[in-house]
């Protein structure tokens, strides 16, 4: 049922999103390892995309990250189940923001069918050292038009760094 409902709102978030012209952002974020509480900081890296109309008046506002849906020891030594899912307001806000960029329509596509394959049935598990948060936001920067470093590593704030200092001319 879950990944029903994750394929219904993409649908519909992509038919509002070609139902007019839209100015986008998408804004990089990263969180260190953590939990406070019963609270577990996960996903580690996710984007925030802000679309804006024609008439100035903000528009939608998506969030993606990409996690393992448990967060047990096993996630450590092999590859688990994986979704897809948006952060939690409260978590962004304690989240660093590293760096927005506007994109065009075809790269916002590009985008929304990362989100796509990374959260539908079938999709690879999430595996800490191959596919992880840090691995889909390559991906989502990569569709984006931006450089990224070959390996993205493990550490989302220094990947983003990177990212940022090799597309200076892009990056806001």
């Amino acid at each position: 049922m879950r990944k029903a409902a994750f394929l219904a709102f993409q649908l519909l978030a992509l038919a509002v999103a070609t139902a007019a012209r839209a100015d986008t952002s998408v804004s990089f974020y990263a969180h260190g390892w953590g939990a406070k509480g019963d609270f577990v900081y996960f996903p580690h890296a996710f984007v925030v995309i802000t679309r804006t109309g024609e008439d100035g008046r903000p528009g939608s506002d998506e969030s993606y990250g990409f996690t393992a849906v448990s967060q047990t020891p096993d996630l450590l030594f092999h590859a688990t189940r994986g979704a897809v899912e948006p952060a939690d307001p409260a978590y962004r806000g304690l989240s660093a923001l590293r760096f927005s960029l506007t994109v065009s329509e075809d790269e916002y596509r590009a985008i929304r069918d990362v989100v796509w394959r990374w959260g539908r049935d079938g999709a690879p598990l999430y595996d800490l050292k191959r596919h992880n948060c840090v691995d889909f936001i390559a991906e989502i920067a990569r569709a984006a038009g931006l450089a990224t470093p070959a390996v993205p590593g493990a550490d989302p704030g220094k990947f983003l760094e990177a990212v940022r200092r090799m597309n200076a001319e892009r990056i806001r």
